[in-house]
């Protein structure tokens, strides 16, 4: 088996076919690598343990590793893109609300719900790879910290007002307010992609 990392060859000394994955993770994390995509004979793999090593043993296995910053500014450029999806999808759910589809509002919101929390996911753990402080960075002329705590005080507002079912409530902040901080996400996010090879963060 031919294992190509970034397009050289990786030399293993594997006894068997299930260290393989081991091994190449021990390397990456030597290098201070992360995976980005496997690919085998033109398959490709999200995890080195999806991969069957002894059936492809004849094959190619390529794999794209980066950095931690790399991957962070990645994920933040596709965190900026999704954001509008959001706002988009807000802008339905609204107008569901508004005008009593509710159970179609209800639906897209469910299916947004993910997608929160993966921003919030975002949000939480690019802090600590690319060594920013929240307590000095801002948004709209807020703390980072404090934008956060305003931020999930609105989706809080938003679990209540729905939950309650009161739809043009949640019509209202949804539009009002989870909409504006969104937008302020995604200013964050591109201040951090732009200002981060420069370092002003």
């Amino acid at each position: 088996m031919k294992i190509l990392l970034n397009g050289s060859e990786l030399k293993l000394q594997a006894a068997d076919h299930e260290a393989v994955p081991l091994l190449i993770s021990d390397h990456l994390m030597k290098k201070g690598l992360v995976l980005d995509k496997i690919s085998v004979s033109g398959t490709d793999y999200f995890q080195l343990e999806d991969i069957d090593w002894q059936l492809n043993q004849e094959s190619t296995v390529e794999i794209t590793a980066i950095t931690p910053v790399m991957l962070c500014l990645s994920t933040i450029r596709d965190a900026v893109d999704y954001i509008e999806r959001l706002i988009s999808a807000f802008g339905t759910i609204t107008e569901c609300f508004r005008s009593d589809r509710h159970e179609e509002g209800a639906r897209l919101l469910t299916s947004c719900i993910s997608g929160i929390e993966w921003i919030n996911e975002v949000i939480v753990k690019i802090e600590p790879v690319l060594g920013i402080d929240y307590g000095k960075l801002e948004v709209n002329g807020e703390k980072i910290t404090d934008y956060f705590i305003r931020y999930s005080g609105i989706l809080n507002q938003i679990t209540e007002a729905y939950e309650a079912k009161d739809m043009f409530l949640t019509a209202d902040l949804l539009e009002f307010e989870l909409v504006p901080a969104f937008i302020g996400w995604q200013i964050m996010f591109n201040k951090i992609v732009h200002s981060h090879d420069s370092d002003e963060l």
